[in-house]
């Protein structure tokens, strides 16, 4: 069985081979979805664009944390997509830190979202209601 290091690590190798431009990210948001779906039990949220996770480590409590990380991917020299500023490591963090808060069954409640469209500034404002939405402090 592959520890959570390697299966984060094959993560970031498949993210990097599947880099999308901004506001195209959707084979990105499939792959992240699926990840988060077989190797947690959060309670994954696809909202088109972008998705979050939701780990509950104190349900008792109404406030949410919140982590984020970029998905999307620059054009390279020649028009392609590439990772050039490592939005794949970025993601496959984030799922290594949800993995974690599993884990170690940390009692606080953490939202992992997964942003849109950070290189040309949009992607963010679409995340927005997220915060109102789930409490995020």
């Amino acid at each position: 069985m592959d520890t959570i290091e390697e299966k984060c690590i094959a993560l970031r190798h498949l993210l990097h081979e599947n880099a999308e431009l901004s506001d195209h990210e959707e084979k990105t948001i499939q792959i992240l979805k699926s990840f988060l779906k077989e190797n947690t039990s959060m309670d994954v949220k696809d909202c088109g664009k972008w998705l979050y996770a939701k780990y509950c480590g104190n349900p008792s409590d109404d406030e949410w944390i919140g982590l984020r990380a970029d998905m999307d991917a620059l054009p390279s020299q020649n028009g392609e997509a590439a990772h050039l500023c490592g939005h794949d490591g970025h993601s496959a963090a984030l799922c290594y830190t949800g993995m974690l808060l599993e884990n170690y069954k940390v009692p606080h409640n953490v939202i992992l979202l997964f942003q849109p469209a950070e290189e040309i500034g949009t992607g963010a404002e679409e995340c927005l209601p997220l915060f109102e939405q789930e409490n995020v402090k």
